[in-house]
């Protein structure tokens, strides 16, 4: 099913029917850009160079993090 789903999307972007697909472009830069930021936090969060909680949490207190 999935593979159906890429080829449809690839189908509609090789037949030059882009304008349908343009609002999904921007969706995909903020994925994108909310990934990056994600794991920038939480390396900072939880690695030993930055505050190096990795280990010290109990699992209600990861709660507060996500």
């Amino acid at each position: 099913m999935v593979l159906g789903h890429i080829g449809a999307v690839m189908i509609l972007w090789k037949t030059r029917v882009q304008c349908l697909l343009r609002p999904f472009i921007s969706l995909g830069q903020m994925a994108f850009t909310n990934y990056l930021l994600q794991s920038l936090i939480c390396t900072f969060f939880f690695y030993g160079y930055g505050l190096g909680y990795y280990g010290k949490l109990q699992r209600f207190e990861l709660w507060y993090v996500i």
